[in-house]
């Protein structure tokens, strides 16, 4: 090939404009973030002992103060949202408990009192001490609340409402508040990919490509490989309205389990 650097013809070049075309594409994937229904009950005591004297005088017993809370297991919690209402130190009802609010109450633990100062002494016992010859008055702050909470899969905590994160498979703890949480079991299946977002519909055709993930599980000597797909086929979204989706249309997402030995 001879190439001329002195005779050099026109060149000519093809004057088209770039055609482009405008393609969305919407990416499927699992929810990282469940929820939970959660329960919580706490119950803040602010007690006081005083020594019962002759004559009504009373005085100041030795760690006569104290504020706690009081530990409560699910059986009794679970009661508590049941009856909006809880037994303390197996004499002391409070009824008409509100839920997702604080209950304000208080009540004479030993002993008794009245409006014009006399008293009557007691015998009172809890896990700091004992004490006789006193009365004893109390003030409580009991709080009964349940939600939805977050379930981050990724992390294996549950995200309570008070910010406290807590491992999932326990299924309660307690929180930065005093609070008692205990949550709903996890489903078996709520770590694979069963959980998918769903996508506005764009203003114009478009493609969704679909994820899956299969899980290997021994059961009884038996290797099962589940199959969990989000959306095992191509969407195709069409908008009839030129002005584009209106707010709220949403498409929802196909899912579907197989399962094969």
């Amino acid at each position: 090939m001879t190439l001329s650097l002195t005779d050099v013809g026109k060149c000519k070049f093809t004057d088209s404009p770039p055609q482009t075309e405008r393609v969305n594409i919407y990416l499927l994937q699992p929810a990282e973030v469940s929820h939970l229904h959660d329960i919580e009950c706490k119950i803040f005591i602010n007690r006081h002992i005083q020594h019962c004297g002759m004559h009504s005088h009373t005085s100041a017993v030795l760690y006569g103060r104290r504020e706690y809370y009081l530990s409560m297991d699910y059986e009794k919690c679970k009661k508590m949202h049941e009856t909006n209402s809880v037994w303390l130190f197996d004499r002391i009802p409070f009824n008409e408990l509100q839920m997702n609010t604080t209950n304000h109450r208080q009540a004479v633990l030993a002993g008794s009192q009245s409006m014009s100062g006399e008293c009557q002494p007691g015998t009172y016992s809890d896990v700091y001490g004992t004490w006789s010859g006193v009365v004893v008055d109390a003030l409580f702050k009991i709080t009964i609340s349940e939600y939805e909470a977050a379930l981050n899969k990724k992390t294996n905590q549950v995200v309570l409402s008070s910010g406290t994160r807590c491992d999932s498979e326990k299924r309660s703890c307690v929180t930065s508040e005093g609070a008692t949480a205990y949550w709903s079991e996890i489903p078996k299946n709520s770590y694979l990919m069963n959980q998918c977002y769903k996508i506005s519909a764009p203003p114009e055709d478009s493609s969704y490509a679909g994820v899956s993930q299969q899980v290997k599980e021994q059961i009884c000597g038996n290797s099962l490989v589940n199959e969990h797909v989000c959306a095992r086929q191509a969407i195709v979204a069409r908008n009839r309205d030129p002005e584009g989706v209106k707010p709220g249309s949403q498409i929802d997402l196909l899912y579907s389990e197989q399962s094969k030995v």
